[in-house]
Protein backbone atom coordinates (compact mmCIF):
# COMPACT_ATOMS: atom_id res chain seq x y z
CA UNK A 1 0.00 0.00 0.00
CA UNK A 2 1.21 3.45 -0.47
CA UNK A 3 2.17 5.67 2.07
CA UNK A 4 1.49 8.97 2.80
CA UNK A 5 4.46 11.47 2.66
CA UNK A 6 5.13 13.51 5.86
CA UNK A 7 3.13 16.71 5.87
CA UNK A 8 5.72 19.27 4.09
CA UNK A 9 7.31 22.32 6.54
CA UNK A 10 5.67 25.37 5.21
CA UNK A 11 6.86 27.76 7.65
CA UNK A 12 9.73 29.13 5.09
CA UNK A 13 6.63 30.69 3.09
CA UNK A 14 5.59 31.98 6.50
CA UNK A 15 8.43 33.46 8.05
CA UNK A 16 9.64 35.16 4.52
CA UNK A 17 5.90 36.84 4.48
CA UNK A 18 6.52 38.12 7.95
CA UNK A 19 3.24 36.04 9.53
CA UNK A 20 2.38 35.86 13.06
CA UNK A 21 2.12 32.25 14.38
CA UNK A 22 -1.16 30.87 13.38
CA UNK A 23 -2.27 33.44 11.23
CA UNK A 24 -4.68 31.96 8.32
CA UNK A 25 -3.11 31.64 4.97
CA UNK A 26 -5.10 31.18 1.80
CA UNK A 27 -3.61 30.73 -1.61
CA UNK A 28 -3.90 29.79 -5.19
CA UNK A 29 -1.28 28.69 -7.37
CA UNK A 30 -1.50 29.09 -11.21
CA UNK A 31 -0.59 30.80 -14.26
CA UNK A 32 -2.75 34.43 -14.07
CA UNK A 33 -4.74 33.92 -17.29
CA UNK A 34 -8.74 34.21 -18.26
CA UNK A 35 -9.40 30.61 -17.77
CA UNK A 36 -7.65 30.07 -14.10
CA UNK A 37 -9.50 32.64 -13.01
CA UNK A 38 -7.33 34.69 -10.47
CA UNK A 39 -9.40 37.65 -10.43
CA UNK A 40 -12.15 35.99 -8.55
CA UNK A 41 -9.19 34.99 -6.11
CA UNK A 42 -9.14 37.75 -5.32
CA UNK A 43 -12.79 38.70 -4.81
CA UNK A 44 -12.61 35.57 -2.79
CA UNK A 45 -9.70 37.20 -0.30
CA UNK A 46 -11.07 40.48 0.04
CA UNK A 47 -14.53 38.86 1.19
CA UNK A 48 -12.40 36.27 3.27
CA UNK A 49 -10.35 39.26 4.64
CA UNK A 50 -12.86 41.09 5.84
CA UNK A 51 -14.63 38.22 7.97
CA UNK A 52 -11.00 36.87 9.03
CA UNK A 53 -8.71 39.98 9.77
CA UNK A 54 -5.37 38.25 10.30
CA UNK A 55 -5.56 36.04 7.04
CA UNK A 56 -3.09 36.64 4.52
CA UNK A 57 -3.05 35.55 1.14
CA UNK A 58 -0.21 34.57 -1.63
CA UNK A 59 -0.75 33.59 -5.32
CA UNK A 60 1.91 32.10 -6.64
CA UNK A 61 2.31 32.37 -10.85
CA UNK A 62 2.51 34.89 -13.31
CA UNK A 63 0.65 35.71 -16.39
CA UNK A 64 -1.13 38.15 -18.70
CA UNK A 65 -3.28 39.19 -16.09
CA UNK A 66 -0.44 40.20 -13.33
CA UNK A 67 -1.29 43.82 -13.94
CA UNK A 68 -5.45 43.40 -13.35
CA UNK A 69 -4.69 41.03 -10.50
CA UNK A 70 -3.15 43.93 -8.77
CA UNK A 71 -4.96 46.88 -9.10
CA UNK A 72 -7.57 44.88 -8.37
CA UNK A 73 -6.29 43.78 -4.96
CA UNK A 74 -5.31 47.40 -4.19
CA UNK A 75 -8.79 48.75 -5.09
CA UNK A 76 -10.37 46.23 -2.38
CA UNK A 77 -7.57 47.40 0.19
CA UNK A 78 -5.63 44.11 0.06
CA UNK A 79 -2.61 45.93 -0.50
CA UNK A 80 0.12 44.34 2.27
CA UNK A 81 -2.36 41.15 2.51
CA UNK A 82 -2.58 39.74 -0.67
CA UNK A 83 1.18 38.50 -1.85
CA UNK A 84 2.30 37.91 -5.59
CA UNK A 85 5.07 35.40 -4.99
CA UNK A 86 5.47 35.30 -9.23
CA UNK A 87 7.13 31.73 -10.93
CA UNK A 88 8.49 29.77 -7.56
CA UNK A 89 10.25 26.71 -7.39
CA UNK A 90 9.30 25.53 -4.04
CA UNK A 91 5.75 24.75 -4.64
CA UNK A 92 5.28 21.85 -2.30
CA UNK A 93 6.52 24.51 0.08
CA UNK A 94 4.45 27.07 -0.59
CA UNK A 95 1.08 24.28 -1.02
CA UNK A 96 2.36 23.32 2.68
CA UNK A 97 2.29 26.55 4.08
CA UNK A 98 -1.63 27.04 3.00
CA UNK A 99 -4.17 26.34 5.50
CA UNK A 100 -6.71 26.49 2.28
CA UNK A 101 -5.46 26.07 -1.17
CA UNK A 102 -8.78 28.08 -4.17
CA UNK A 103 -8.99 26.73 -7.55
CA UNK A 104 -11.47 28.86 -8.47
CA UNK A 105 -11.38 27.71 -12.56
CA UNK A 106 -13.67 28.75 -15.35
CA UNK A 107 -13.36 26.52 -17.96
CA UNK A 108 -12.79 23.04 -18.56
CA UNK A 109 -9.64 21.32 -18.05
CA UNK A 110 -8.41 17.90 -17.24
CA UNK A 111 -7.55 16.69 -13.45
CA UNK A 112 -4.96 19.95 -12.08
CA UNK A 113 -2.16 18.45 -10.64
CA UNK A 114 -2.23 21.57 -8.56
CA UNK A 115 -5.06 19.56 -6.86
CA UNK A 116 -3.07 16.45 -6.67
CA UNK A 117 0.57 18.17 -5.39
CA UNK A 118 -2.02 20.28 -2.60
CA UNK A 119 -3.97 17.05 -1.52
CA UNK A 120 -0.55 14.54 -1.29
CA UNK A 121 0.84 17.44 1.37
CA UNK A 122 -2.01 17.28 3.16
CA UNK A 123 -3.62 20.92 2.23
CA UNK A 124 -7.21 21.59 2.18
CA UNK A 125 -8.40 22.52 -0.98
CA UNK A 126 -11.54 24.21 -2.37
CA UNK A 127 -11.95 24.23 -6.13
CA UNK A 128 -14.69 24.80 -9.12
CA UNK A 129 -16.70 21.97 -10.57
CA UNK A 130 -14.72 22.45 -13.89
CA UNK A 131 -13.06 19.49 -16.25
CA UNK A 132 -11.70 16.91 -13.63
CA UNK A 133 -11.71 18.56 -10.64
CA UNK A 134 -14.49 16.33 -9.19
CA UNK A 135 -12.35 13.38 -9.75
CA UNK A 136 -10.19 14.18 -6.60
CA UNK A 137 -12.78 16.51 -4.83
CA UNK A 138 -15.85 15.18 -3.62
CA UNK A 139 -18.12 18.12 -1.75
CA UNK A 140 -18.05 17.48 1.98
CA UNK A 141 -15.44 14.17 1.11
CA UNK A 142 -12.39 15.47 0.18
CA UNK A 143 -12.46 18.77 0.02
CA UNK A 144 -15.02 21.67 -1.78
CA UNK A 145 -16.75 22.22 -4.60
CA UNK A 146 -18.56 25.07 -5.89
CA UNK A 147 -20.00 26.33 -9.38
CA UNK A 148 -17.20 28.43 -11.43
CA UNK A 149 -17.69 32.48 -11.58
CA UNK A 150 -19.28 32.21 -8.05
CA UNK A 151 -16.66 34.35 -5.96
CA UNK A 152 -19.56 34.40 -3.08
CA UNK A 153 -19.16 30.69 -2.73
CA UNK A 154 -15.68 30.31 -2.73
CA UNK A 155 -15.18 32.48 0.14
CA UNK A 156 -18.06 30.50 2.11
CA UNK A 157 -16.48 27.40 1.47
CA UNK A 158 -13.13 28.84 2.49
CA UNK A 159 -14.19 30.42 5.23
CA UNK A 160 -15.61 27.29 6.25
CA UNK A 161 -12.70 25.60 6.25
CA UNK A 162 -10.89 28.10 8.32
CA UNK A 163 -13.39 28.41 11.02
CA UNK A 164 -13.27 24.28 11.69
CA UNK A 165 -9.82 23.56 11.66
CA UNK A 166 -10.04 19.46 12.40
CA UNK A 167 -12.79 19.35 9.50
CA UNK A 168 -10.27 20.74 7.18
CA UNK A 169 -7.64 18.36 8.20
CA UNK A 170 -9.66 15.73 7.52
CA UNK A 171 -10.90 16.29 4.09
CA UNK A 172 -7.38 16.59 3.57
CA UNK A 173 -6.29 13.50 4.45
CA UNK A 174 -9.63 11.74 3.05
CA UNK A 175 -8.59 13.59 -0.61
CA UNK A 176 -4.56 12.24 0.45
CA UNK A 177 -5.62 8.80 0.68
CA UNK A 178 -7.85 9.33 -3.04
CA UNK A 179 -4.36 10.82 -4.29
CA UNK A 180 -2.40 8.14 -3.27
CA UNK A 181 -4.66 5.57 -4.43
CA UNK A 182 -4.96 6.85 -7.70
CA UNK A 183 -1.12 7.25 -8.04
CA UNK A 184 -0.43 3.45 -7.60
CA UNK A 185 -3.16 2.67 -9.69
CA UNK A 186 -1.86 4.53 -12.49
CA UNK A 187 1.86 2.86 -11.11
CA UNK A 188 0.43 -0.52 -11.70
CA UNK A 189 -0.92 0.11 -15.47
CA UNK A 190 1.89 1.63 -16.55
CA UNK A 191 3.79 -1.35 -15.56
CA UNK A 192 1.35 -3.76 -16.74
CA UNK A 193 1.56 -2.20 -19.86
CA UNK A 194 5.15 -2.44 -20.37
CA UNK A 195 5.03 -5.96 -19.40
CA UNK A 196 2.43 -6.86 -22.73
CA UNK A 197 4.43 -4.70 -24.41
CA UNK A 198 7.77 -6.77 -23.79
CA UNK A 199 5.63 -9.84 -24.26
CA UNK A 200 4.14 -8.69 -27.90
CA UNK A 201 7.43 -7.58 -28.60
CA UNK A 202 9.20 -11.12 -28.20
CA UNK A 203 6.53 -12.57 -30.02
CA UNK A 204 6.37 -10.67 -32.67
Amino acid sequence: AARAPARRDGGGLRRELGLPVGAPLVGMVACLKPQKSPLDFVEVAARVAAAVPGAAFVLAGDGELRGRVQERADALGLRGRLHLLGWRRDIPGVMAALDVLVLPSVRSEATSQVISQALAVGTPVVASTVGGNPVLVRDGETGRLVAPGDARALAKAVLSLLADRDRARALARAGQAVVLTRGSIDVSMARTAEVYAELLGRTV
